[in-house]
């Protein structure tokens, strides 16, 4: 099974910048139990080139006091990538690198959405009766309440974004800033 679409093959893609394949990273969650996947020699992952370079490196949830999801499909040390959840501990006038782990597409589906909703204000959830749905669609109650569901993850996502930006704007970090954005299903 290859699963590059899968989160920890994803993750693994991104961390490192190599094919899964090329790194023998490409099945989900592939390096548990007995079997462990090491790099290939002189392969080193995006967090520990950048903290080769004196930056200050992170990986965090939305919160920035927990690590985010790293469960890479090899072997690694948390400690040779990553400095601490968040960028604040680090040297004044430090560049930082910060991965940040969002839960906005998990939201779909999981039947959480009365507890993030309380934790983080929305001011419109989409409901099942007022969806369009695109014409190939069957016009059904379950088709109705998945697609609304989607379009309130990527609500709920735009407020988790939301959050990280004022973060920046607020410490003065924000014009400096250069920010990838990207989503990946699991």
């Amino acid at each position: 099974m290859h699963c590059f679409d899968a989160c920890s093959a994803s993750r693994s893609g991104m961390v490192t910048g190599m094919y899964q394949t090329s790194i023998g990273a490409h099945n989900h969650r592939s390096s548990r139990g007995t079997r462990k996947i090491d790099l290939p020699d002189g392969i080193q992952t995006i967090p520990e080139l950048f903290k080769a370079e004196g930056y200050y490196t992170c990986n965090s949830q939305k919160d920035f006091k927990r690590p985010g999801k790293e469960d890479y499909n090899f072997v690694y040390s948390r400690e040779a990538l990553y400095d601490a959840p968040s960028w604040s501990a680090r040297g004044e006038g430090q560049p930082f690198f910060a991965q940040i782990q969002l839960r906005g597409g998990k939201m779909r589906n999981v039947g959480k959405w009365n507890d993030a909703v309380n934790r983080v204000v929305v001011k419109y959830l989409v409901s099942p009766d007022e969806v369009s749905l695109p014409p190939y669609y069957p016009d059904c109650e379950e088709f109705r309440k998945d697609w609304a569901d989607y379009l309130n993850s990527v609500s709920f996502t735009d407020l988790e974004v939301g959050i990280i930006l004022n973060r920046l704007k607020t410490e003065k970090l924000l014009d400096n800033t250069v920010i990838f954005f990207r989503g990946y299903r699991g």
